[in-house]
This record gives C-alpha cells, sequence and structure tokens, in this order.
C-alpha cells in the first residue's frame, strides 16, 4: 500500500512527493532490488545499513504482545523521499499511519518513523512493567511457600530479558547512527526527536538491566533457600546417625566372639538393654539442650 506526502499532508494513493510504502517482506526483492534484499535478509541484528540509495534499518522486533518471546524481522528503506516498511507482522506501523490520515496534521516521513519508533518502545515499557509484576510476585511466593517450582519461570524471565537486552543495544546503536551526521539520513527539522526517542530507549535499556539484577537477586534468594533447607536435612540425618553411633558401638562390642562375664550375669541382657535406653536418651537431650531439634 502506498501513501504520500505532499505540502505536509499524508494521502493515501501514489502522488507527487514524499512515498510512504507498507509492503510484506516478500514484496522486497521486487521493490529495491536482490541485493539489498540480501544484505537485510542475511544479518541476525537490528542495525542500518547505508546504501548509495538510502539507508535500510533492519530490526528484529520481540513479540513482546505474544506468550512467546519471538523475533520478527521488520525492514525500514529509507530513500530520497521515500520510506518503506516491509514486514508480515506490522499492526503498529498500519497504527501510526492510520493516526496521521485522521489527525490530517503537518508530517514528514521522519516523523512517520519516529512514531512507529515509540510505539515499539512504548509496546515493551509496558511488557516490561508486566515482567517486573511477574518478578515481583514471584519473590512474594518464595517467602510465602506458594509454590513448589521456582527454576523453570526465573529462567523464562531471564532469557526474556536477554533478548530484550541485546534488541535494545542494538536498537539505541541504530538511533545513534541515524543522527550521526555523516549518514545523512536525518534532517535538523527530526534530528530533535530522534534525539528524544534515543534518551527513552536508553531508559527502557537501564530498565531491562534493573529488570535483570531484580530477578537475579530472587534466584540467589532461592538458592539460599534451598541450601538451608538441605543444611536441616543433613543436620536431621548428622542427628540421627549420632543417636544410633552408641548403639552401633555396644552392638559391636558384645559381638565380638570372646566369652564376657556378662554373659555369666543374671541381669546381664537387662543391664544392655537399659544402657542402650541410657545413651539414646542421652543423646537426646543434649541434642535438644543445644536445639539441633
Amino acid at each position: 500500500m502506498i501513501y504520500t506526502i505532499q505540502n505536509g499532508v499524508l494521502t493515501q494513493g501514489e502522488g507527487p512527493g514524499e512515498q510512504v510504502g507498507l509492503f510484506a517482506l516478500k514484496e522486497m526483492e521486487g521493490v529495491l532490488g536482490p541485493q539489498v534484499c540480501a544484505e537485510a535478509m542475511g544479518t541476525r541484528y537490528t542495525k542500518l545499513e547505508v546504501h548509495p540509495g538510502g539507508g535500510c534499518l533492519v530490526l528484529n522486533v520481540p513479540s513482546t504482545w505474544q506468550q512467546e518471546l519471538v523475533l520478527h524481522r521488520v525492514v525500514i528503506f529509507i530513500g530520497k523521499e521515500q520510506l518503506f516498511f516491509f514486514s508480515d507482522d506490522a499492526p503498529l506501523i498500519r497504527e501510526a499511519v492510520a493516526e496521521r490520515l485522521a489527525d490530517g496534521g503537518k508530517t514528514c516521513w521522519e516523523l512517520l518513523l519516529r512514531d512507529y519508533l515509540d510505539r515499539l518502545a512504548a509496546r515493551d515499557s509496558l511488557y516490561l512493567d508486566r515482567l517486573e509484576q511477574d518478578i515481583l510476585d514471584l519473590e512474594n511466593d518464595l517467602l510465602t511457600g506458594g509454590k513448589s517450582e521456582y527454576v523453570e519461570p526465573i529462567v523464562t524471565i531471564r532469557r526474556r530479558l536477554m533478548v530484550l537486552k541485546q534488541y535494545y543495544e542494538q536498537l539505541s546503536d541504530l538511533v545513534d547512527a541515524m543522527l550521526d551526521e555523516e549518514s545523512g539520513l536525518l534532517t535538523g527539522r527530526s534530528r530533535r526527536s530522534f534525539q528524544s526517542l534515543g534518551a527513552k530507549l536508553d531508559r527502557i535499556y537501564h530498565t531491562i538491566l534493573n529488570l535483570r539484577d531484580y530477578v537475579t537477586q530472587v534466584r540467589e534468594s532461592y538458592q539460599a533457600q534451598e541450601d538451608i533447607r538441605l543444611n536441616r536435612v543433613m543436620k536431621y540425618f548428622t542427628v540421627i546417625s549420632t543417636i544410633f553411633l552408641p548403639l552401633t558401638l555396644i552392638v559391636g562390642w558384645y559381638g565380638m566372639n570372646v566369652r564376657m562375664p556378662e554373659y555369666q550375669w543374671k541381669w546381664g541382657y537387662l543391664w544392655v538393654v537399659l544402657l542402650c535406653v541410657a545413651a539414646v536418651a542421652g543423646c537426646i537431650a543434649f541434642f535438644r539442650k543445644n536445639k539441633w531439634f
């Protein structure tokens, strides 16, 4: 779908002025040519590629609007009076264009691009708010013992944060590259808005780092609780082993193949039983006095 910006007004259809296009990824080769298409689709990173005919923004956008976090490829071509979007799933692009169409105010391709990137950042900010609440709930469950499984949700959240961290590192570098005067992509009228966008991306990036540290603290708290529980179990086993140690000694002593005087004593068996009971009772009393159990 093609839109035209003439005298600062966005209208649908082709005409004289700046061209804004929305295309599927499969149409990119026919619009930009095989070389640009191969370079854009051959990279795994979010970055800016400058060509003689313009610049190509390659975005690997995390699907923060879905349950499973996957990367969606979005390619944005910036040419002379041209702004072309190539994506198979780009509702935010359509929203940005529809809002400019409904508004009817002055616009340009730089503002459209800025609106789209700003919408991406706003959606991811809401996703980070949900992640923060998930971490907080996980921490509360850890303190109250509300769950039995913590490893899987902690690992899942950490993986999502790592994907977002890498994406925003690259997206911030992309905006900085666009602001570089040598790229020649932005004019003076739009540089300030993109500088504001760069500051917003930087704040989101630091929010991701803070959440990563937060979930690391939750993981360490869980590990500390597991260590305490394991130490408690080992303490119980140690107490039980220590209680039965005197009994083992007595059994070993009287299990020797040697005739002892106690064998001829009338009350010898009762004496051995009482000795075992006294040894166990003494150990239990000692451990309870020292609050070992």
